[in-house]
């Protein structure tokens, strides 16, 4: 599932894996509304999350180049969620202090 923020500033994108034995996934997204860089943070519910906490990290965060369309390779595993949370990375002089 994906889906964009109001305000196109942020999308998202639901992976639930509940049967498949894979190793990754491999995920193309094109169509976002700014054309600069990109930050994807990555934030994973498996067998090894402490589901008594309320405060999700993210596991992993990367940074794409300003592009039309980002092509993504992300760990799977079987029994987890992911949520892939994009975000509209902005240059330094543009960052709100």
């Amino acid at each position: 599932m994906a889906g964009l923020a109001p305000d196109n500033a942020r999308a998202g994108i639901l992976i639930s894996n509940h049967r498949l034995n894979c190793n990754e996934y491999e995920i193309r997204v094109r169509g976002l509304p700014w054309q600069d860089a990109t930050t994807c943070a990555r934030y994973v519910v498996d067998r090894h999350t402490d589901i008594n906490r309320y405060d999700l990290a993210a596991v992993g965060t990367n940074h794409f180049p300003k592009a039309d369309s980002l092509w993504m390779t992300i760990p799977a595993s079987v029994r987890s969620v992911c949520l892939l949370e994009l975000t509209h990375a902005l240059s330094g002089s543009d960052r709100v202090k």
